[in-house]
């Protein structure tokens, strides 16, 4: 049975099942970037800017945590001072402050000063650091 189908045919027939199907994906998920490219309008790609944009302070912060805990664990700075240090960063970055990524920032503290400084924070001594 399968014998009777010639190659030619065969390669015909998945390449016209795979233009189908890939048809039909572009359709369903990219109509309208598709409709804007016919109709000539340029297609807006300002999302992907505004979400590096709102990620850019968060890497800045953590980043400046770093380094930091780096200059803290080289000085020998005591718990206070550091927790000091870092009060005054976030003071430096009021949008982080109101962010839905308050618990991330939160987490992001407590491991860094683990890891760096052996320093384990509180929950009365994390509540100090955003006032």
């Amino acid at each position: 049975m399968f014998t009777q189908v010639s190659w030619t045919n065969y390669i015909l027939i998945v390449v016209l099942l795979s233009g189908c199907y890939y048809l039909i994906i572009g359709y369903l998920f990219y109509r309208h970037d598709l409709l804007q490219l016919i109709s000539g309008k340029k297609i807006a790609t300002n999302d992907v800017v505004t979400t590096s944009e709102r990620y850019k302070p968060l890497v800045q912060f953590s980043d400046e945590v770093q380094a930091l805990l780096t200059e803290a664990v080289r000085n020998r700075l005591d718990r206070i001072n550091i927790i000091q240090s870092l009060q005054l960063l976030l003071k430096k970055y009021p949008e982080l402050k109101d962010s839905a990524s308050h618990e991330s920032i939160q987490n992001l503290i407590i491991n860094e000063c683990k890891s760096y400084c052996s320093i384990h924070l509180s929950e009365e001594e994390l509540g100090t650091l955003w006032n």
